[in-house]
């Protein structure tokens, strides 16, 4: 997978999450207002969760992931499912292992 590859595949990542929290009528503020609550000390912004949205900056850690599935009420396990599809073109399902090398890989833009 090429570095365009993995940038396209973290714009539609971006996409899936701009979906969730549209569905549940919330602004960048308030998602992030909520997900500070929910996991204090999460390094989350407005602009960052914005970039993030479009496909910019760094790929989400296990943190921001599952604070941001807590906000949207989407089961984690789904979060991580459209991470992985969309940044590394791979299917995975809940109870099958990431291959090694996607267990601390980070996607490049």
């Amino acid at each position: 997978m090429t570095a365009r590859d993995r940038h396209q595949g973290l714009k539609r990542f971006g996409e899936a999450l701009r979906q969730y929290r549209r569905e549940r009528n919330a602004s960048l503020t308030e998602v992030v207002k909520e997900a500070r609550r929910l996991a204090p000390g999460l390094p989350l912004s407005t602009s960052s969760l914005s970039r993030l949205e479009l496909g910019e900056g760094r790929a989400p850690d296990a943190e921001l992931l599952e604070a941001l599935s807590r906000v949207y009420k989407v089961p984690y396990e789904t979060i991580v499912q459209v991470f992985v599809r969309d940044a590394y073109g791979i299917e995975w399902e809940r109870g099958t292992h990431l291959p090694e090398d996607l267990v601390d890989a980070e996607p490049k833009n």
